[in-house]
């Protein structure tokens, strides 16, 4: 229940406060109350009830509402669901005007008289947070405990006699979907906490700590749920008549401001959340020291430096080919699961596909919440619907939404504390990259630059969701760069940042790798070398100025996007010490810069490459001519997607190589003038196969500090997931195929496989629960974890 009122209270109160409509413009219409009972009923009634007196939701034949007092607050939630409940988004599956029906049926019922409260509620307020002690269980605007119901807006929902009624009996009325789980250990200790989740095997539940218990029926003496309330009877009867009068003053006045709450009254709810200092919380010190972490994964690249290596052992080469299930999440949602999930005290976080996203138990893989936000039928899309994965700090996890929104979300609860557009996805821009923490910032990339937008790195504040800085990644006029853009054309640049940069502490650089510019094929309306796309941006973090930047395809007509995550390695290259930058690149070349200065270093192609006869000491690509796409087509080596396209790389200081995967074939790249259209594709004219020769792939090992290719591991398809390495001697990889298998990272040689009955488009990761380590992956539209058997 505490997710279910705090999801209210919370999801609505930013959209609310952005809109203008705020009734229905069916009020009053007896025929749309009729349909909008009709529709009510089909859809709302199961939990609702039939005539809207509540059920395993709460009434709603009241007149008021705890969501708001506007329609506009009721059709948001009805439109957009509410996470961490079993509320759905109805808006995909309705009409707009279907949803305002809906509303004005609501809004038929006839308000109750507001009752007359006597008492002091600024005495209240006092009792609440002091003799009462109501607030070391309750939440009020975010401050308070999580152990029983937020009570931000209880005095939109409870009258006073039904406040007094609570306080002086609370088992008299229950709040739905509120019980109490009980588990007696053989050793006679009992743990006792509000129930998350329960089945016929386990109980998830949260102590009064706010600390996670998953709890099997075969580990413990007894394990029962109750539908009672932890609040001790006659709890009223400790304070005075007036006491209780003044406490009940109080309460009724929580009504959590609804949908005249300013986007400020938000931020300062934010402000009074953002408590890092409580026990497990992930700080930035704790971000900091990831690699050394083995129970948990923190980052979408495990560290700061995008590693994805783990120096976890008891998997290994030798007894790989025990590895077993050890559970399944289905999702129940469609599209290309891309997610790194991050693992934390006992919790799997997932992202998925369309603006979905998951708290799942790491012992029985049950869900604890599920966020979920509908993609808007307007936004123009260019690759699907993926998502990427969360960024943790404190106790909040940060996503992007397809929308060009990042999301600050409750990690208990799934709740919604804040959101904040990055830009309009209307014109083209949407958003599916893991986000960075680097210090007490959320770091974003952004998409959009097939439909001719101007991108950018942004930075926000974790507590508030305030803009910190932006970096342009197409400069404007009077900015260093925009000379390389002809005319106007800057103004269309594209350079997308979609997928995760990484951090060096010790400089306080961000680096993040830019894509192509717009439009893609067609070089002819941006003559120039058109910076700073197809490059490495090396950023102060504190301002997001430029420190150094280096140009991998400068005038790119092949859509040889540089976006691949940046890993960073010390290591020693040509018999000199360097901090160093690697990139497999999209145009076929892998790459060593120096991370403090930008100094190139080397490249080396990786696989067939026909359109440079090598790279010149300072970096530039040496141009075969004649590789321009034209509208009869010219054939160039790597295609379109590279080459490595985007999927997670891995370094192992264990073997000291670096690992990626690669497209591996050729194209015929065709290019013709095409008219700019805001919020259409502007690409530029496309490509094609080449007739009889299917695109292939393969897994690459390379050393990188010399770009001399070790080992490859042959695909029949092009590549789908990303890498991970581990101190076991292993990698772990998957196909489009639905394969999800183990290499020797020394060799390539594969020791062990698993067909998941899905395509396997995410990069795993691998934790320690329980004294024992755990392999986790996305595959089709599951997660699925491993360890060794039984």
């Amino acid at each position: 229940m505490t997710a279910r009122i705090l999801a209210l209270a919370s999801a609505l109160s930013v959209c609310a406060a952005a809109q203008q409509l705020q009734s229905s413009p069916f009020n009053g219409d007896k025929e749309s109350i009729g349909a909008g009972r009709a529709a009510y009923r089909l859809r709302c009634s199961a939990c609702h009830g039939i005539h809207a007196g509540g059920g395993r939701g709460p009434a709603l034949n009241r007149g008021k509402f705890e969501v708001g007092d506007t329609d506009l607050d009721i059709y948001r939630v009805i439109e957009r669901g509410v996470p961490g409940t079993e509320m759905p988004a109805y808006g995909p599956r309705s009409t707009e005007e279907n949803i305002w029906r809906i509303v004005s049926y609501l809004r038929s019922f006839e308000p109750s008289p507001e009752e007359d409260v006597l008492g002091d509620a600024q005495a209240g307020e006092r009792i609440f947070w002091g003799k009462g002690g109501c607030g070391a269980c309750h939440r009020v605007d975010r401050k308070g405990g999580a152990f029983g119901p937020d009570l931000t807006r209880i005095g939109r929902s409870r009258s006073v006699e039904h406040l007094r009624e609570s306080l002086l009996d609370p088992e008299e009325d229950l709040p739905p979907g509120y019980f109490v789980v009980s588990a007696v250990h053989h050793d006679g200790r009992t743990t006792t906490g509000i129930g998350v989740a329960f089945d016929d095997f386990s109980a998830q539940l949260r102590d009064s700590t706010g600390k996670l218990h998953s709890i099997l029926r075969e580990e413990v003496r007894s394990l029962e749920r109750e539908y009672t309330s932890l609040m001790p009877s006659g709890y009223g009867e400790s304070l005075t008549a007036n006491e209780q009068l003044d406490l009940l003053a109080y309460m009724k006045g929580l009504r959590g401001g609804g949908g005249e709450m300013s986007k400020l009254c938000v931020i300062a709810g934010a402000l009074l959340a953002f408590v890092a200092t409580l026990e497990g919380q992930v700080d930035q010190g704790v971000l900091a020291r990831s690699q050394e972490d083995n129970e948990s994964w923190l980052m979408y690249g495990r560290n700061y430096s995008a590693w994805r290596y783990s120096p976890l052992d008891e998997i290994n080469t030798e007894n790989v080919t025990g590895l077993v299930p050890a559970w399944i999440f289905q999702s129940g949602v469609g599209g290309k699961f891309q997610t790194t999930p991050l693992v934390h005290d006992g919790v799997m976080y997932v992202t998925g596909p369309s603006n979905h996203a998951w708290a799942l138990d790491l012992k029985t893989g049950r869900e604890l919440w599920h966020y979920s936000e509908p993609v808007p039928d307007d936004l123009p899309l260019c690759c699907g619907k993926p998502n990427r994965g969360f960024a943790i700090l404190g106790e909040r996890l940060y996503k992007v939404n397809m929308q060009a929104t990042l999301v600050a979300i409750d990690a208990t609860t799934g709740s919604v504390i804040w959101e904040v557009e990055s830009a309009d996805y209307r014109i083209g821009y949407s958003n599916t990259v893991a986000p960075l923490i680097v210090k007490d910032m959320v770091v974003v990339g952004i998409a959009g630059a097939e439909f001719g937008t101007r991108d950018f790195i942004d930075a926000y504040d974790a507590e508030t969701g305030e803009r910190r800085w932006r970096f342009w990644t197409v400069p404007g006029p009077g900015e260093p760069g925009n000379e390389t853009w002809g005319g106007d054309s800057w103004k269309r640049g594209g350079a997308s940042t979609w997928i995760t940069g990484s951090y060096d502490p010790e400089l306080d650089l961000i680096y993040w790798g830019t894509g192509n510019p717009g439009p893609d094929l067609d070089g002819s309306p941006r003559p120039g070398d058109n910076l700073y796309s197809d490059s490495m941006v090396a950023l102060d973090a504190d301002t997001g100025q430029l420190r150094w930047y280096f140009q991998f395809t400068p005038h790119d007509v092949h859509d040889w996007d540089s976006v691949a995550d940046p890993v960073l390695i010390d290591m020693e290259v040509a018999g000199e010490s360097r901090k160093a930058l690697v990139q497999a690149n999209r145009n076929g070349h892998l790459y060593a810069l120096d991370r403090t200065s930008g100094e190139f270093l080397f490249a080396r192609a990786y696989t067939e490459v026909n359109w440079t006869d090598g790279i010149s000491p300072d970096g530039r690509p040496i141009l075969i001519p004649g590789h321009e796409p034209t509208d009869e087509g010219t054939l160039t080596c790597p295609g379109m997607g590279g080459g490595h396209n985007w999927h997670a790389t891995s370094y192992s200081p264990l073997t000291d190589l670096y690992y990626f995967n690669s497209g591996d074939g050729c194209q015929i790249y065709h290019g013709a003038p095409q008219e700019f259209v805001e919020g259409e594709y502007y690409l530029g004219i496309a490509m094609e196969n080449v007739s009889g020769e299917p695109r292939e792939g393969s897994i690459i090992a390379v050393d990188p500090a010399t770009g001399d290719t070790r080992w490859k591991f042959p695909l029949v398809s092009p590549p789908s997931s990303g890498m991970l390495s581990t101190g076991g001697g292993l990698l772990f990889a998957g196909t489009m195929e639905g394969y999800f298998m183990a290499l020797d990272a020394r060799t390539g040689k594969p020791l062990w496989r698993l067909q998941t009955g899905g395509p396997v488009r995410a990069p795993a990761i691998t934790y320690r629960f329980q004294g024992r380590q755990h392999v986790a992956t996305a595959a089709g539209g599951s997660m699925m974890v491993f360890r060794l058997g039984p």
